[in-house]
């Protein structure tokens, strides 16, 4: 409710300024108050609402920001260089934050209709053996190694395995009775599946990787 209000009035506000300025300027051609860069409240203003309002931030204050180096750029302030160096690494600096944000938290319960294991290793050097009943599970790797078992556990059919790794190694043991699909998404990273046996399994498990500045290896029946 506070957020459609307070997007209501900033609205209200930028409309009015955009017919008082046209009809300055309709009556009164020497006059002007459109300034330089007046474009960038376009998306200046709807990144402020969602900065403060809205629930997932991080986009939104990337856009601030690149709307404050627009401004910097017009006025002078940095050459085109620096606007774009500021740009790009900004965007790789939040987007790595983001990452360790949901790495951190672990899937979204409401997205999850069981509980699911998480396996987390933060700086250092984690392994799990795992033996029992697994339907599935989130891996989370930072700065760390990560090697999680499940040659002797009891996998489900169809069973999905996300993992997310930055700055380190994600390393799955699998028995090779289970052919695996991977969806991968590397940023300066690598995902490798080693399976020493080329038969065909009716068995499947999905897998989930994320690797940024970082790898994911599925080995199979070592």
């Amino acid at each position: 409710m506070k957020e459609r209000v307070f997007n209501l009035i900033l609205c209200g506000v930028t409309l009015i300024y955009f017919v008082l300025a046209i009809m300055l300027y309709i009556l009164f051609p020497k006059y002007n108050i459109f300034f330089d860069g007046w474009w960038v409240l376009i998306i200046l203003i709807p990144s402020l609402s969602n900065l403060i309002f809205a629930h997932h931030k991080l986009h939104s204050l990337y856009f601030l920001l690149v709307s404050i180096f627009i401004y910097l750029s017009i006025y002078n302030v940095i050459d085109n260089k620096l606007f774009l160096l500021l740009t790009v690494s900004m965007a790789v600096i939040l987007l790595i934050i983001g990452f360790i944000i949901d790495v951190v938290r672990g899937p979204n319960k409401k997205d999850t209709s069981k509980s699911v294991p998480i396996y987390t290793t933060i700086i250092g050097v984690g392994e799990e053996i795992i033996k029992t009943d697994f339907d599935g599970g989130f891996i989370s790797t930072i700065f760390a190694s990560n090697i999680i078992d499940l040659r002797k556990a009891k996998i489900s059919n169809k069973s999905t395995i996300v993992t997310k790794t930055i700055f380190g190694s994600t390393e799955i043991l699998l028995p090779d009775s289970f052919d695996v699909e991977m969806d991968n998404v590397n940023i300066l990273g690598e995902t490798e599946n080693i399976k020493k046996s080329s038969k065909k399994n009716k068995n499947k498990i999905y897998i989930e990787s994320t690797s940024i500045l970082g790898s994911t290896k599925i080995k199979q029946g070592e």
